[in-house]
């Protein structure tokens, strides 16, 4: 990113050190105005992906709180006919996406796997009638199918770093992306947002870093102007990393 605002100064993030942090806030905002920028206002249209590593890729002044965004880009009064389906809503980013869509009065369905708790407050990001929980299975593709057959675009903010009792990193990552970029496909959408990592490289030493390269490739396959995002280590105020540092601090 060029030109980004964090803490009232402007910044060059190309000549900051690797491992330089900002605050979760200015983080995640830069992605979501990322994908303002490429999918609700049009600003930019690229042969390469839409990828954060090519030129044409452009982001605006980051807004310090939402409130403030919602007041200059957002006319409450006024409802956005596109739709989008958020998967991974009910994570730290996709939390944060559905509550950005939400000023901008997208409507949004949010697919979610389990009894629908963990979505709970995804649900207050829009007004009544906005935000559409809808209940699905990775393995159903006819379930996944109901989430996207009616919206405009899809964000797949699914990703996994560590394997669980029902999901490997190799499905969590690769076969999910390439599930959803099919399925969207034959639904006749155009618009796909695939959240990818920074390291992503076919021949990276890490296996999740190749992982997220090869859902990339996947997703192109079917989506070859598809948003590829690449954030870094992207965090908020109530991430496991956080609490894992307060309690070094406390020792």
């Amino acid at each position: 990113f060029k030109n980004v605002v964090s803490k009232g100064k402007s910044m060059n993030l190309d000549i900051l050190p690797r491992h330089s942090f900002f605050s979760p806030t200015d983080a995640i905002f830069r992605f979501l105005r990322l994908i303002d920028d490429i999918y609700i206002n049009n600003l930019t249209d690229c042969d390469n992906s839409c990828c954060l590593s090519c030129s044409g890729a452009r982001v605006g002044p980051l807004s310090q709180h939402a409130r403030s965004v919602s007041s200059t880009v957002a006319n409450p009064g006024t409802q956005n006919r596109q739709t989008v389906t958020v998967f991974g809503a009910n994570g730290a980013v996709g939390m944060m996406t559905c509550s950005y869509l939400g000023t901008l009065n997208y409507r949004m369905v949010v697919p979610f796997r389990d009894d629908g708790y963990n979505i709970r407050d995804v649900k207050l990001t829009g007004s009544v009638g906005q935000v559409a929980p809808i209940h699905y299975s990775m393995f159903d593709e006819d379930s996944i199918r109901k989430t996207v057959e009616r919206s405009d675009i899809v964000i797949n903010l699914i990703g996994s770093q560590v394997p669980t009792r029902h999901y490997s990193v190799h499905d969590a990552n690769l076969k999910t992306a390439l599930r959803l970029a099919k399925i969207s496909k034959e639904c006749g959408l155009d618009r796909f947002v695939q959240v990818s990592s920074a390291g992503a490289h076919p021949s990276a030493p890490s296996e999740f870093q190749r992982v997220k390269y090869e859902s990339e490739q996947a997703v192109k396959a079917y989506f070859p102007k598809a948003s590829i995002i690449r954030p870094t280590f992207t965090f908020d105020l109530n991430n496991q990393y956080l609490h894992d540092l307060a309690q070094i601090h406390d020792r």
